[in-house]
């Protein structure tokens, strides 16, 4: 490596450029786009705090953050070359890996970032190398040219080709959300009351980690605008229980595998005892005032004494 102010070369003046610009480009796509938490990431409650990094990432600091890259590629690089590298990576980085973000995912997330920042540091180095090869920084030659060319054919394809279509949305949490939107639909058009979204808002404001409780937030989004409230009840809960047994779990004599702790003759055992009120699920639903229990035999093996 050589080191001299705004003429460095080698692996070492590379390593720190790359990595300083590639990291100014989460501060920009953090504040710009949602951030979105996997619930169904093990990893995902220690995250759950990104949601609000909005609030406290101001312009000010994103500016900062782009200023150091630019700062730090023209101390290395001159202020030419290192510095409008900085500002057309950066820039151009931030735009497109939003575009995509919010194409596929809706907003970002831990590793869309980190794969946003790897794909930056390449176009550093892809940018150095043309430099070093005697192109300067212009986007008419060599591998500058072939990376702007590929990142601006992808961006074509997903605005006017594939327009949305192309990788449908994975986020169960979203496509649940969206099924309770449209069912609930009418009854917001009817009412003009209290929407999903809002009912949603409120529920993400609560002191725990966002999507924590599940469906039951679902639930509870819906129930609010069935009843108008952002305060809704449950007072006339009712309990069902649906007993059977499945072929697998009968003894390898009869066809099956065996493969359950306790024999099918416990299941109307079972079923019979939650009927009484004596069951385990009888006796909570009753300790938090749920009267109304229905027991429905969906394929009980024999039926046993129980129907």
């Amino acid at each position: 490596s050589v080191w001299a102010w705004g003429a460095c070369r080698g692996a070492g003046p590379a390593l720190i450029a790359a990595h300083t610009i590639g990291r100014a480009t989460s501060a920009s796509l953090i504040k710009q786009h949602e951030y979105l938490v996997d619930d169904g990431d093990a990893k995902g409650g220690f995250y759950s705090w990104m949601t609000r990094s909005r609030e406290v990432l101001t312009w000010p600091r994103v500016a900062f953050a782009a200023l150091t890259g630019g700062a730090v590629g023209s101390l290395l690089y001159g202020p030419r070359c290192g510095g409008g590298m900085a500002a057309c990576v950066i820039g151009g980085s931030t735009f497109l890996a939003g575009e995509y973000g919010e194409y596929v995912l809706g907003g970002v997330m831990g590793d869309f970032l980190g794969a946003t920042i790897c794909v930056t540091e390449v176009s550093v180095y892809a940018a150095l190398l043309g430099m070093h090869q005697g192109l300067r920084f212009e986007l008419t030659k060599g591998p500058l040219s072939r990376l702007a060319l590929t990142l601006g054919a992808v961006h074509l394809w997903c605005q006017f080709v594939a327009r949305k279509n192309l990788w449908p949305a994975e986020d169960a949490e979203r496509a649940e959300r969206q099924e309770a939107e449209t069912v609930t639909a009418g009854e917001e058009e009817k009412e003009g009351g209290v929407t999903y979204q809002q009912a949603m808002d409120v529920v993400d404001a609560k002191a725990k980690p966002k999507g924590s409780l599940g469906t039951l937030e679902d639930w509870a989004c819906r129930m609010a605008v069935l009843q108008d409230s952002l305060t809704p009840s449950a007072d006339r809960a009712h309990l069902v229980v649906f007993c059977a047994d499945h072929g697998a779990a009968k003894s390898k004599e009869d066809g099956g595998e065996a493969c359950s702790a306790f024999p099918q003759a416990v299941t109307g055992a079972v079923a019979a005892a939650l009927g009484s009120g004596v069951g385990g699920g009888s006796v909570l639903a009753m300790s938090v005032g749920i009267q109304e229990i229905s027991i429905l035999n969906v394929g009980i093996a024999g039926n046993g004494e129980w129907k």
